[in-house]
């Protein structure tokens, strides 16, 4: 009977919990939003991983949001105007916008923000074309150009530009500062309650935000350990939302669950791909024969079909082919085992008694394990058919960061985003002027003068035609010296309960601020 007992109290005890944990997400004031990594920083200018900039945008308003169509809205800058020669841009700011401590938004404020997203951008800034900010007044921003920057428009919104509060931000090393996590202050629609490293990041409404209310009372943005352990909190009623779902096992199973809706909506802009990088620091990987024989022995249509369930497509370019000057007309290495081992032995790797060349190794980020463990694993079984034997290294996403940014890797496994123009998104990974110790920049250590004459003829190029064409030629160009493979197009779903309301549709979708999301009042909370 004791024992009796003793079970009924735990089965009571663990009833209580699981309803507990669910209370929150069961709440139509709340949004809880899993997350398969952590928020590092609330300050997406540090961070371009997608939890900043998700999270990040609710708390940090920008000067302007994108529509659907790509097109720029009225955000902070209510209005905005070019200089006939496009190198002068006036910005008119809201009079009305004030940062969550009270203090008003001056035009003070944006410069110091430009001016210090600039510094933070490195060698390859979205805000190098600018030479001046000047502030006439309290709420109008003069920004000069020493040059015509067709993108500069589109990085001045939310992904890439948050509007920090000079009073807060100015003093001393910026990426030391507290206010990036624990005192974040930006002038949001959502506002920090909590931050707990590693685990969640709580938002409560922000009343004063100058558009009017948020409908929302809070946001939970909750980490979970894998993106399995995230669909299981979804299912049990823990959580509401997970953006960016990768895993096409658990997208084709929530999609026949009548609880739960789907969109893919909002990734178009972002561009995502999934890559293998070569590190050029690093022989033989510095011989181009030697990268495209990788890329020859590797079956991309098999990783898109059988590895990632046909749910995706093999990637040709750069560029993803839902991004402007998108061009398919460049080398595909379609699979050809004969010719990888040909190009292996004009490079003068001949394989050994053992059927061995050489060895590397090819490291891969936590989190995606279709696209980059299993993808890893297929090919590591793919190249040792040509004689190049891989050890396959997994490691947490601060330890893969810090291998790729210092260059301590052969090959890694990659997830890179296009970010809505090449000037941005692309730019970065190829030009030698963006080669440094950080992740996200040029971690292939590739150079080629003409590549870097292209993208930089084509970020200041204003017709899209003549952008068009200087485009296609770096692809080419890019696609044939191949110091980063385009192994297949991320197809990514935003997953949540039905009754979840007027999520963000545009350029950027859940990178955006969450002012006007809702529950319904048919919601089943």
């Amino acid at each position: 009977m004791k024992l009796i007992s003793f079970v009924a109290q735990r089965a009571v005890l663990l009833l209580a919990a699981l309803a507990a944990s669910a209370a929150l997400a069961a709440d139509p004031t709340t949004l809880v939003v899993g997350m398969y990594r952590p928020t590092l920083s609330l300050n997406q200018a540090l961070n371009p991983d997608y939890t900043s900039t998700v999270t990040g945008s609710q708390v940090f308003a920008s000067l302007l949001r994108f529509d659907a169509q790509g097109k720029p809205q009225p955000y902070l800058a209510k209005s905005w105007a070019w200089s006939a020669d496009q190198r002068t841009l006036t910005l008119k700011l809201v009079e009305n916008g004030l940062f969550h401590d009270g203090k008003p938004i001056t035009s003070k404020d944006v410069k110091f923000s430009i001016l210090t997203v600039k510094g933070l951008a490195g060698r390859v800034s979205k805000f190098n074309a600018i030479t001046e900010v000047r502030t006439p007044d309290a709420y109008t921003v003069v920004v000069q150009l020493d040059r015509p920057a067709p993108s500069i428009v589109l990085a001045m919104s939310s992904p890439f530009l948050p509007i920090l509060p000079e009073h807060v931000y100015g003093q001393g090393n910026i990426r030391m500062n507290p206010a990036n996590t624990t005192g974040a202050v930006g002038s949001g629609p959502y506002k920090l309650a909590e931050f707990k490293a590693g685990q969640y990041v709580t938002l409560e409404r922000f009343d004063k935000f100058f558009l009017g209310q948020p409908k929302l009372e809070r946001i939970v943005f909750k980490a979970g350990s894998d993106l399995q352990t995230l669909v299981l909190g979804l299912e049990r009623g823990e959580i509401d939302m997970i953006p960016y779902m990768y895993d096409w096992r658990l997208i084709k199973r929530l999609s026949t669950d009548k609880r739960f809706t789907m969109t893919s909506e909002g990734y178009g802009g972002i561009g995502p791909l999934n890559n293998l990088m070569f590190n050029l620091r690093h022989k033989p990987l510095d011989d181009v024969r030697v990268r495209k024989a990788i890329a020859y022995a590797i079956d991309r249509p098999f990783i898109a079909k059988a590895l990632l369930g046909g749910v995706t497509t093999v990637a040709y370019s750069p560029l993803a082919p839902t991004t402007p000057f998108y061009t398919d007309q460049v080398e595909t290495y379609p699979t050809d085992l004969k010719k990888a081992a040909a190009l292996l032995d004009e490079a003068g790797l001949k394989a050994g008694a053992d059927g061995i060349r050489i060895k590397l190794t090819m490291h891969y980020p936590p989190g995606n394990v279709d696209y980059h463990k299993n993808g890893a694993e297929y090919i590591r079984s793919q190249l040792r058919k040509v004689g190049i034997d891989v050890d396959v290294r997994a490691s947490d996403f601060v330890s893969w960061l810090k291998a790729t940014g210092s260059g301590d890797f052969d090959m890694t496994m990659v997830s890179l985003f296009n970010f809505g123009d090449p000037a941005f998104g692309v730019a970065p990974q190829y030009s030698s002027a963006n080669i440094q110790p950080l992740p996200y920049a040029n971690n292939a250590n590739y150079r080629n003068p003409i590549v870097d004459d292209l993208l930089d003829a084509g970020s200041v190029e204003i017709d899209p035609q003549k952008r068009q064409r200087i485009y296609a030629q770096f692809q080419k160009i890019a696609m044939d010296d191949v110091p980063i493979l385009p192994l297949t197009v991320l197809r990514y779903q935003t997953v949540m309960r039905k009754g979840l309301v007027d999520l963000p549709a545009g350029f950027w979708g859940t990178a955006a601020p969450f002012n006007d999301t809702r529950w319904a009042p048919d919601a089943a909370n």
